[in-house]
């Protein structure tokens, strides 16, 4: 369990906010880090914002999270109030983070980093370094004005351009897919297979320029102008 008296140790201005919960921040010279914490003799739940300071959504965050969540894995739960725009929250085990990290009176065994996020942003089985990437590079966890940022698994081949991934696919911004997609354009020898969050899979193909063949996970197959398959994928990486 991490005290009031851990963090006074290595914060200087921590104060309280709502009912058990800790306030501080870390101030660097072009942004700042806050933190809200919420210990137990079980857990220790830490919310983590840039800049911005939103009490409200933050100790809705900590308050909704269920009394039961493992320490070791993982785990998703809806987030139910006062956000306009989240819809659940991603609750990342200590070896998935480095919060807090390297402080020498602080006890990380149990403290979980609760991450408010739109449900197509993370499937909640990711890996710690699977969570590290998408943290760094896909989605920017801790700005909380942000838009959706849909994870999107990525299997393709382009002759034309040599860009691909193996079967395992890789995970791309819906920006660079979308590049990728006008890419194909006229490959007629290329694909692109899309997953998104749910698990969904759609495989798109180019037999000429400007027709774009969409094929669904039941085998339907739907020609496209460039446009149409554009907008489709748009919709398909949040749904």
């Amino acid at each position: 369990m991490i005290s009031e008296n851990d963090l006074i140790e290595e914060f200087d201005t921590v104060k309280k906010s709502g009912e058990g919960v800790c306030f501080f921040k870390d101030e660097m010279q072009t942004y700042t880090y806050n933190y809200w914490l919420h210990t137990s003799e079980d857990r220790d739940l830490l919310v983590v914002s840039k800049d911005l300071v939103d009490d409200e959504l933050a100790l809705a965050v900590i308050h909704q999270a269920p009394l039961s969540l493992p320490l070791n894995q993982p785990s998703l739960y809806a987030f139910a109030e006062c956000s306009e725009k989240f819809t659940h929250v991603f609750v990342a085990p200590s070896g998935y983070h480095g919060y807090l990290k390297g402080l020498n009176v602080i006890d990380r065994s149990r403290l979980l980093l609760c991450v408010p996020i739109y449900r197509c942003e993370f499937v909640g089985d990711e890996t710690p370094e699977e969570f590290r990437d998408m943290q760094l590079h896909l989605i920017p966890i801790l700005d909380w004005t942000r838009a959706k940022h849909p994870r999107l698994r990525v299997y393709f081949d382009n002759p034309a351009t040599g860009g691909g991934s193996d079967k395992s696919g890789v995970l791309l911004k819906l920006s660079v897919l979308s590049q990728e997609i006008e890419n194909l354009n006229g490959v007629s020898d290329g694909f692109i297979e899309i997953k998104n969050w749910s698990g969904r899979v759609i495989e798109i193909l180019s037999p000429d320029v400007d027709k774009f063949l969409l094929i669904s996970n039941g085998g339907k197959e739907e020609l496209m102008s460039r446009s149409e398959v554009l907008a489709h994928v748009s919709e398909f990486a949040v749904g």
